[in-house]
C-alpha cells in the first residue's frame, strides 16, 4: 500500500502533462482520437508489423516508446532510473 501511495505522490505534481505529449505525438501519427484509442491502434500496428522495417517511422516509434517507458519508470520506480543514469 505504501508503494501505491508513493507512486500517486510522484504522479500528482505532474498531472497528465507528460502523457499529453505522448498522446499529441500519437494523434499526429493517427489523427485526432482519445488516448486509449490511439494506444490501441499503436498496439495493433506494432503487432501487425507496421514498424518492422527500419526507417524514419520506426525510429519515431522507438523514441516515443522510450519516452513512455521513462515516464512510467519515473512514476513507479525512480530508484531504477537512478541506477542506470549512465545509460540514459
Amino acid at each position: 500500500m505504501a508503494r501505491c501511495h508513493a507512486i500517486a505522490a510522484r504522479e500528482r505534481p505532474l498531472g497528465d502533462a507528460p502523457y499529453r505529449v505522448i498522446a499529441a505525438e500519437l494523434a499526429a501519427i493517427y489523427g485526432v482520437a482519445e488516448a486509449p484509442a490511439l494506444l490501441a491502434r499503436l498496439a495493433a500496428d506494432i503487432r501487425g508489423g507496421r514498424y518492422d522495417e527500419p526507417g524514419a517511422e520506426r525510429t519515431r516509434l522507438a523514441r516515443l516508446l522510450w519516452r513512455l517507458t521513462i515516464l512510467k519508470l519515473q512514476e513507479s520506480n525512480p530508484a531504477f532510473l537512478e541506477g542506470i543514469k549512465d545509460v540514459l
